[in-house]
């Protein structure tokens, strides 16, 4: 007789992943379902034509203690790849053409890439202390 408590986590993004290693860890029995063929929700990398995209969210800002523990607890702490000071402009892609993103707080207040509720998270969040 299995005396463990059970679990199903419904999607594979990273907050179901989160959570699956989580209760894992905590001694669950754990079982997430996702519904495409990959894990990861809308962080996906695609190898096309020689070149390497990041679809969804590609960095994490290690700005909170519960982050970088959590990289760490998931063994991908020598996976990190730091940004070269050299490569400060990023781009996003929308309507098949690149566009500079916002590279100060007011730049994310003017562009016209986001909406005004994403710019609000964006503000809030440099205000936000974990």
């Amino acid at each position: 007789m299995n005396d463990k408590q059970s679990v199903i986590v419904i999607g594979g993004g990273i907050a179901g992943l989160t959570a699956g290693f989580k209760l894992k860890k905590a001694g669950w029995d754990v079982k997430v379902l996702e519904a495409n063929s990959q894990i990861g929700g809308p962080i996906q990398t695609v190898l096309s034509e020689g070149f390497l995209a990041e679809l969804g969210p590609n960095t994490i800002l290690e700005t909170s203690p519960k982050v970088t523990q959590l990289v760490t607890e998931v063994g991908l702490d020598d996976q990190k790849i730091y940004a070269d000071a050299t490569s400060s402009k990023r781009f996003l892609v929308r309507d098949k053409r690149p566009h500079a993103l916002p590279s100060s707080p007011g730049g994310i207040l003017t562009t016209p890439l986001f909406s005004t509720k994403a710019k609000f998270v964006m503000v809030k969040e440099l205000f936000t202390s974990s």
